[in-house]
């Protein structure tokens, strides 16, 4: 199926959140990475203390690591602990596939409702956060 024939209908969902994760930076090799990933949900270790059961997971529509792929082990997720941001996701859910972050499935797991949604009339925005917190918009 192309793009071209996936622009026909519009997506009755009103907020979609997705996050796509940087890697660590090649200055920064040696520090572990406290971040792992699933279809959707992001869960986060202490840096002082990777390996330890006490982590917090957050639930979103869409996960995605940066333009590597990357595998998730779904053992992490049965060890997150309870909080009020914690997603309610079962172990099950996760996907233990390879996940993909390239621009060009992004723009086809998002970017298609949000055209799809523009061309139906509706008002359609794409909020940017950077790791610096500093937000864009494109509308």
């Amino acid at each position: 199926m192309t793009v071209k024939n996936q622009l026909t209908t519009f997506s009755s969902e009103k907020v979609k959140v997705a996050v796509r994760v940087r890697p660590l930076l090649s200055k920064k090799e040696n520090f572990k990475n406290v971040v792992k990933i699933s279809k959707n949900s992001i869960i986060l270790s202490h840096p002082n203390d990777v390996d330890s059961t006490n982590t917090k997971q957050f639930g979103f529509d869409f996960c995605f690591p940066s333009t590597q792929q990357q595998e998730f082990n779904p053992s992490i997720a049965s060890t997150s602990s309870s909080s009020s941001f914690n997603s309610t996701l079962s172990s099950q859910q996760f996907n233990t596939n390879l996940l993909e972050g390239t621009q060009e499935h992004l723009f086809k797991t998002i970017g298609i409702d949000v055209i799809n949604n523009a061309f139906c009339g509706f008002n359609t925005c794409v909020l940017l956060m950077d790791r610096l917190v500093q937000a864009s918009h494109i509308q």
